[in-house]
C-alpha cells in the first residue's frame, strides 16, 4: 500500500511540477527558427481593388478611381516594388487612357482590367489575382484609404 500512495504521489508532482518545468525549459532552449526575410529585401506588393464603371448602378466615379491610385502610390513604400491593379466589374470605355493616365500620375506600375460583364466582385478579384505579380497581394476596396505605411505594416511580419 505504500508503494502505490508513492506512486500516485510521484504522479502528482510530476503532473503539476516536473512537466510543466520541463515544457519551459524546452521553450526555452529549444526555440523554433524563424523565416529569416525574403532573401531578397522587400517583397514586391500588388494593392488590387474594384469598382463598377460610371454609368452602372452603384457606379464609381473615375475621379474616386484615380484618388484611391494617388493614395495607394503616397503610401511610402517603394514605387519599384509596388503594383497597383485595380478592376471595373463591367465594360469601360477608355479603359487604355485611364491606365496610362495613372500610372503616369501615379510614376509605377497601374494597371486597370474590365470585365466584358457584370459579373461581381468575386470575379474581378479573380481577374486581378491573375494579372498580380507581386509576393503579397493585399486587396482593398475602392472607396478605403490605407494608413501612411499600412503596406510596410503588412508586409513586416512576412518576412
Amino acid at each position: 500500500m505504500d508503494t502505490l500512495f508513492w506512486l500516485s504521489a510521484a504522479w502528482i508532482v510530476y503532473a503539476f511540477v516536473a512537466y510543466p518545468a520541463l515544457v519551459l525549459a524546452m521553450a526555452a532552449f529549444a526555440r523554433p527558427k524563424l523565416a529569416s526575410g525574403w532573401g531578397y529585401g522587400r517583397p514586391k506588393v500588388t494593392v488590387t481593388f474594384t469598382f463598377v464603371p460610371p454609368g452602372e448602378p452603384g457606379a464609381t466615379a473615375l475621379e474616386g478611381v484615380r484618388e484611391r491610385v494617388r493614395d495607394i502610390a503616397m503610401n511610402g513604400y517603394p514605387a519599384e516594388l509596388l503594383q497597383i491593379v485595380a478592376v471595373s466589374d463591367g465594360p469601360l470605355a477608355g479603359r487604355d487612357e485611364l491606365q496610362s493616365e495613372l500610372s503616369a500620375d501615379a510614376k509605377l506600375e497601374v494597371l486597370v482590367l474590365e470585365l466584358t460583364e457584370r459579373a461581381g466582385k468575386t470575379a474581378a478579384q479573380n481577374l486581378a489575382v491573375r494579372s498580380a505579380t507581386g509576393d503579397v497581394i493585399v486587396f482593398t476596396d475602392a472607396d478605403t484609404r490605407l494608413a501612411y505605411r499600412a503596406l510596410e505594416a503588412i508586409v513586416r511580419p512576412l518576412g
